[in-house]
């Protein structure tokens, strides 16, 4: 992004630019521009704490719907038009990392025993770009599905038994660009759709889940186009 931005400040009409300078720039100009249609789509994969009902809905069965609430953004003003689709994929309840004597002063944690256990794999598309969009409207009253690791709109003491018992990074917010898909310009005919598998933390988290469950989001996924692996 920060290489698309200084090369879209560039002066094509500069006397020193040289004509491929001048052609570099603009086919940068025409992908920001492509990145920015509606038609371009953005698909994230994000690890939540849940399993998948809130409220009495199962999101598990919805398909693809899509959010929109608002949002907030970093100054706490109410934003209204924030759009975002959602499609619940998977989602499993995770054996107890301690016993209760081993959880010990922690009464908060032993009275809710499947705090830290549920986890549930999501696919995200914002159709707007607001401030932690994708992030408020997973956490919000409405989906309840805060996601892991987001020390902003989730649910600290479950990222802290995540970080401590369940291999997830410190101050990683498990949401990740998965695949990217642009429309047809004049530089790329045939539009652009690329995918970017997990990052290596990610998928060693997913590592230690049941492997009927790495197995059944991996098959699911792939039908979305998207690639864990």
């Amino acid at each position: 992004c920060l290489l698309l931005s200084f090369a879209q400040n560039q002066s094509i009409e500069s006397k020193e630019a040289t004509e491929s300078e001048k052609e570099a720039c603009e086919v940068t100009s025409t992908l920001i521009s492509s990145m920015q249609s509606p038609q371009a789509s953005k698909t994230y994969v994000a690890f939540c704490d849940g399993d998948g009902t809130w409220n009495g809905q199962d999101f598990l069965n919805k398909g693809w719907f899509t959010v929109d609430i608002p949002v907030k953004d970093e100054w706490g003003k109410e934003m209204n038009d924030a759009h975002t689709d959602l499609k619940f994929i998977t989602s499993v309840i995770l054996p107890p990392t301690t016993t209760a004597t081993e959880q010990g002063g922690d009464n908060d944690t032993m009275k809710n025993k499947m705090e830290g256990r549920k986890v549930s794999i999501v696919l995200a598309r914002p159709h707007t770009g607001k401030w932690h969009q994708i992030r408020q409207h997973l956490a919000s009253g409405t989906i309840g599905h805060a996601i892991l690791g987001d020390s902003s709109h989730g649910r600290t003491r479950t990222n802290r038994i995540w970080r401590k018992k369940r291999n997830m990074q410190k101050e990683r917010t498990c949401l990740h660009l998965a695949r990217l898909q642009l429309p047809a310009t004049k530089h790329t005919p045939d539009g652009i759709d690329v995918t970017c598998p997990l990052p290596k933390d990610l998928q060693m988290m997913l590592n230690c889940m049941p492997e009927s469950f790495v197995r059944e989001s991996r098959e699911l996924l792939s039908q979305e186009g998207i690639n864990i692996y």
